[in-house]
């Protein structure tokens, strides 16, 4: 979904720079967690919420995009359970995404989508890229 609002993003800067608007930027932060999600509170005052200890990560992560100049970033967690050979991605730091963390988690940047020879090819670039950093 974050690599489709980005290309819709695009087409959509695309039309506005013909027309001399502004550009538009976005960044997209994206977890996998368990959360209690719903709403909460009493009948006279009832919220819509979102609560646990993965609530806050995808926020982080959208906010550390503009530490590493990406658009978008995807926690360990997510890396772990997306499909295999599905996505082209880097990764870009190994950091505590939680104040309770003892270990710190790698975050990864999605480049695209993989098509075959080419994702062998850009991974293995990646993998030495980031085996030199």
């Amino acid at each position: 979904a974050t690599l489709k609002m980005l290309k819709a993003l695009d087409r959509i800067n695309a039309w506005s720079k013909h027309r001399s608007l502004p550009q538009v930027s976005i960044r997209c932060g994206v977890h996998t967690g368990e959360v209690l999600v719903g709403n909460m509170g009493f009948h006279s005052r009832i919220k819509y919420g979102l609560t646990g200890e993965n609530a806050n990560i995808p926020s982080k992560l959208e906010e550390l995009n503009k530490t590493y100049s990406t658009s978008n970033l995807i926690s360990e967690d997510t890396y772990i359970n997306l499909p295999p050979d599905t996505f082209i991605t880097r990764p870009v730091d190994s950091i505590y995404l939680r104040n309770s963390d003892r270990e710190s988690t790698i975050v990864y940047n999605v480049l695209g989508l993989a098509d075959g020879a080419e994702k062998a090819i850009k991974t293995e670039r990646m993998e030495k890229m980031a085996a030199t950093y």
